[in-house]
Formats: structure tokens, C-alpha cells, sequence
């Protein structure tokens, strides 16, 4: 593929002329400040799309954890490291991948239902604190029950009295003496127990970053272009 340049190369004439270690030296700032700035809107470019690719599987609350780096973090370098990655590798991989999960103890995985999961802090370490203590530090582990497995039905862990308001929040409710449910209250499904989860393949990461690369030298001739013209180097 070739690229037009937007420029020609009069500019030669300095260094003909006797002008070469000025020359040279315009020459240099300018090619370093265009891999520089190539460099940093690339990766963010590069950070953006694979967050808008987050959004589109499906996956939005995982869409912050994609993070960048550039090293050196100031100044210009003849072979800038620009960094891509997620804090959330695992999660993120599993999807670019296809992949199933089970419980890390052999036991079973605790997925939680959707007006649950909205009520889940976004905070949360997802990596220390498990959906079930959650649960038990929300509502107290005397309000849950475990529903066990019937038929197709997997186990359930569900909130013994409540009620689901018109805003699709859930309300704790007390049991009355007689141990039954009150008016409008009763069990309240909040996780499922599986086995396993198997992820479908939503993601696919290396060509993400083969559309980074293109960016890169496109945005690079922009800026090049733009250094020479600007700095007389070429005109």
C-alpha cells in the first residue's frame, strides 16, 4: 500500500547547501514527534475500541478494565512500548477464547439473577468476595435458604421472605410468627448453583490488535507529513 505523503523533498537542499547537522537534527525531532504522537492516539484508539467491543458482546462492566501504558511516559524515543492490556485478563480471555468455568474448590458456581446482580456493589472485588457472601453480609445468612435441585431445575440460593418492588429492587420482608410469608412476600430466587459455565467465543482480541497496527502507520504518515511541512524540513 502506498501512502501520499503530502510532501516533497526540496528540503534535501539544506543539507547540499552546508546546512546538514541542521538539517539532520529538524529532521530527527521530526520523525521522533511523529512516532511519539502516532504512538499515543493509537493506543488509545486501541483502548477505546476494545472497550466499545466489551459493550457489544455484552460485557459493559468490563469495559474499564482495559488499561494503557507508554513508555517512556514523557519525551521522545527512537522505540516508544505501548501497552494494551486488562485488569480483568482472565474474564477477558475466556471470552476471546471460548471457554468453560467450574468452581475453583470442585463445588458449585454461584451465578446470580439479574435484579441480584444490579444489586451487587460495582466495587466488589470479584476476586476475593464470592456472590454467596455477598448475599449472606446483604441480607444475613439466616434470611437464605438453599432450594435444592428438582428435575431440570439447578439448586437455588433464595432470600426466605421478600418481595420484588415496582422498580425491580428486592425488598427484605420478616417472616411472620407463624413462620409463613406476609402479604405480597416470598421467596425471592437471588443465585443459581451449576456445575459449569460454558462461555461462548464474543471477543477476538488479536485481530483488535491488528486493527491497532493499521492505525499506527496510517496516523504515523499523518503525522509525519504534518512535523515536516510544519518544521520546513521537507519544503
Amino acid at each position: 500500500m502506498a501512502f501520499d505523503m503530502g510532501f516533497d523533498l526540496q528540503g534535501f537542499g539544506k543539507a547540499i547547501e552546508g546546512q546538514y547537522s541542521t538539517w539532520h537534527s529538524d529532521l530527527r525531532e521530526a520523525v521522533l514527534t511523529a512516532n511519539r504522537a502516532a504512538v499515543e492516539e493509537a493506543t488509545l484508539w486501541g483502548r477505546d475500541k476494545f472497550r466499545a467491543d466489551l459493550r457489544e458482546a455484552g460485557l459493559g462492566s468490563l469495559e474499564k478494565t482495559w488499561r494503557t501504558d507508554i513508555y517512556p511516559r514523557r519525551g521522545l524515543s527512537w522505540d516508544p512500548a505501548a501497552l494494551i492490556y486488562s485488569n480483568a485478563d482472565i474474564i477477558v480471555g475466556a471470552f476471546d477464547e471460548g471457554a468453560t468455568i467450574r468452581a475453583r474448590d470442585g463445588g458449585k458456581l454461584a451465578i446470580p439473577l439479574p435484579y441480584f446482580n444490579e444489586r451487587l456493589p460495582k466495587t466488589r472485588n470479584q476476586f476475593t468476595q464470592s456472590e454467596v457472601e455477598l448475599a449472606k453480609q446483604m441480607y444475613g445468612e439466616d434470611n437464605l435458604v438453599v432450594l435444592p435441585a428438582e428435575g431440570t431445575r439447578p439448586a437455588i440460593i433464595a432470600l426466605k421472605s421478600g418481595s420484588i418492588t415496582k422498580t425491580g429492587r428486592i425488598s427484605k420482608r420478616k417472616l411472620l410468627k407463624s413462620g409463613k410469608h406476609g402479604k405480597n412476600a416470598g421467596l425471592i430466587p437471588l443465585l443459581v448453583l451449576v456445575d459449569e459455565v460454558h462461555l461462548r467465543k464474543r471477543l477476538d482480541i488479536q485481530a483488535g490488535f491488528r486493527e491497532v497496527e493499521v492505525e499506527f502507520f496510517q496516523r504515523y504518515t499523518r503525522h509525519l507529513a504534518r512535523e515536516l511541512n510544519r518544521m520546513d524540513v521537507a519544503a
